[in-house]
């Protein structure tokens, strides 16, 4: 049984947060190689005991360690961008990982190449067994959307009727949270591209200044057909948490296809009117725009 805790500085130092993809890749990686390290203790007591209490029990009278803890070692953006090699050390200025108890505290070191995309999702990975090469990301995750949506040219207001998406998770861990986590990144970017606008008056002073000001999404503008499905063949790898795929920001890329949607739609209406020439059509794109550019 794995009982979780809640995250603070008096059980873990220096504890780094849970976004930007890491939680099942960094801490999930620590959680997975401290259960290794108990079972590889219990096995010889359960080859002889197959009662798990009992096992246990047997375990602590012969002093078999029944904790575990482990470091995996996040690399600041210097190290990465310099290519220098990590020192084995443990400097709270530069490290931060999961940190269970300070009996046994094992770095998980590598050597980082010259270039790294995304250096708050790597860990050591044994690349040439899977053919990965030194200078790529461990994985990647990708993913499809396709979305319905209609203007009303003389309002500007719009109506997201569907989205259908498809992601690359590997093999989820759970796929009701990411199927929440692909919802609600996707619903998130959708507000970017549409109603969350930042102006500025003469003065340098900022219009939206408050909630009732600047406007974010709202359940009414959830489609009333929303399906994600994730996709089942997956190339991932072993390595990873139970060859899982992190989920946190890349579903976010997907909720760009409502400004492209939006983008057509008015591109339509204008060819209607008989207008072909170039318009610059930028984000967000809010109902005083969609009214302007449909009706010049």
């Amino acid at each position: 049984m794995i009982t979780i805790i809640e995250s603070g500085t008096d059980k873990t130092c220096n504890a780094p947060e849970t976004g930007g993809s890491q939680n099942a890749d960094i801490h999930g990686k620590a959680i997975q190689t401290c259960c290794d390290k108990l079972l590889e203790g219990l096995d010889p007591i359960l080859k002889e005991e197959k009662d798990w209490k009992k096992a246990v029990m047997k375990a602590f009278h012969q002093k078999v360690s029944l904790q575990a803890s482990e470091h995996i070692r996040r690399l600041c953006i210097n190290e990465i961008t310099q290519g220098k090699n990590v020192d084995a050390h443990f400097d709270n200025g530069k490290n931060s990982g999961v940190l269970a108890r300070l009996p046994l505290v094992i770095p998980i070191i590598h050597a980082v190449p010259d270039f790294l995309p995304n250096p708050f999702m790597f860990f050591r990975i044994e690349r040439r067994q899977y053919g990965i090469p030194e200078d790529s990301p461990t994985y990647h995750t990708s993913g499809a959307a396709c979305v319905l949506l209609e203007i009303d040219c003389r309002t500007g207001e719009h109506k997201l009727l569907s989205v259908d998406i498809v992601l690359d998770v590997g093999r989820s861990l759970n796929p009701a949270i990411d199927i929440g986590q692909i919802e609600g990144a996707f619903m998130q970017c959708y507000g970017n591209m549409t109603c969350e606008e930042l102006t500025w008056d003469k003065n340098g002073k900022l219009v939206q200044d408050s909630l009732y000001k600047y406007k974010i999404p709202t359940p009414a503008m959830t489609p009333r057909r929303f399906r994600v499905k994730l996709l089942k063949e997956s190339n991932t790898f072993a390595e990873q948490v139970y060859s899982s795929k992190g989920v946190g920001e890349p579903p976010l890329m997907l909720g760009v296809t409502t400004f492209s949607s939006l983008r057509y739609a008015i591109t339509a209406r204008r060819q209607d009117l008989g207008l072909s020439d170039f318009i610059e059509i930028s984000a967000p794109l809010t109902a005083s725009k969609i009214v302007s550019l449909c009706n010049p």
